[in-house]
């Protein structure tokens, strides 16, 4: 059994509130018996949106919400803005393990996710040798 779920989000101003709405279909829905820590890794974000979500925050649900401002690998990208389908916020997703160096592993979940039933199964999932396992992206 695991000490405790890990989830990432990653988002910008823009996303703070579906994040903020996926966070919350994940308390509504989690297994109780199980402590939940999400980091949500943001840059740009209000200290409104901030505050709303660490607020969702309670005991065995932890909100850690860390701006990690401009940063020269994704800043690369925003020359080519024509070219990406996504911000370039996004793309911090693929910066995890350093930006969170002390996670083993953690389930990265998209902001604009509706989580309907709790993803102790899912995280708890064997990965064997891989380094990552994804889903496809319906639509």
């Amino acid at each position: 059994m695991v000490e405790s779920i890990k989830l990432v989000y990653v988002c910008d101003n823009n996303y703070a509130i579906c994040t903020g709405v996926s966070i919350f279909s994940l308390k509504v829905n989690r297994n109780p018996d199980y402590v939940y820590d999400i980091y949500v890794i943001c840059q740009d974000v209000s200290g409104y949106n901030i505050k709303l979500l660490k607020e969702l925050s309670e005991e065995g649900f932890h909100i850690r919400v860390h701006d990690v401002g401009r940063d020269e690998r994704v800043s690369q990208f925003e020359r080519q803005k024509d070219v990406l389908h996504v911000s370039t916020t996004a793309l911090y997703k693929f910066y995890l393990p350093e930006l969170l160096p002390s996670l083993d592993k953690v389930l990265y979940v998209d902001g604009d996710t509706l989580i309907r039933g709790d993803l102790v199964d899912l995280y708890e999932t064997s990965l064997d040798l891989n380094y990552a396992a994804v889903c496809r992206d319906i639509g």
